[in-house]
């Protein structure tokens, strides 16, 4: 729909609420992929640019799942290391080596990586299998939760879909077809 509409129906698009980006998100990214979407489905009347915006919306979700769950993942990992290196009980902050072990052991830099993992398994007798465990059993309702999560939105996106295209027959019949007598 064209921002040069005027009257009711311009009134009508300006009140369809659009997704937007989230600190650190990419604006132009998202802005793209509703261009695509709304040029693939072609809406022409409010109620079908409705669905699509949520259409639009359930792909971007998909998108910033999978990115929350790298970060969570991450996290997760972060936090094992450091719960893994202070369970011996003898300390309540993490020292300055264990932070910096930590951190290197998920960094995105391999050779950081690799060094803080050998450490870990040299000097601590830390497995990248003991972290991971630890990582799941320690933030398990929320790795369960994520993991869902996809699959709810796959079946919104679904029904959105199929609500779309049987709003967009509709429109296409030259009359609506009496209702079903039950």
């Amino acid at each position: 729909m064209s921002p040069k509409d005027h009257g009711p129906k311009a009134e009508l698009l300006a009140l369809i609420p659009r997704v937007q980006p989230l600190p650190g998100e990419d604006g132009a990214q998202l802005e793209a992929l509703r261009k695509a979407i709304m040029a693939q489905l072609e809406p022409t009347l409010p109620l079908q640019v409705a669905l699509v915006e949520r259409i639009v919306e359930c792909h971007w979700d998909h998108f910033r799942s999978l990115t929350l769950t790298r970060d969570l993942e991450i996290a997760n990992r972060r936090k094992a290391v450091l719960g893994l290196l202070s369970s011996n009980g003898t300390t309540v902050v993490p020292e300055q080596e264990h932070l910096g072990l930590a951190e290197a052991a998920v960094s995105e830099n391999s050779a950081a990586r690799k060094s803080a993992m050998i450490t870990l398994e040299v000097k601590y007798r830390i497995s990248e299998s003991d972290i991971r465990a630890q990582a799941y059993l320690d933030h398990m309702t929320a790795m369960e939760a994520m993991e869902r999560r996809p699959m709810r939105n796959d079946q919104r996106l679904r029904d959105l879909m199929k609500y779309y295209w049987d709003l967009k027959q509709a429109d296409t019949l030259d009359q609506v077809p009496d209702a079903e007598v039950m």
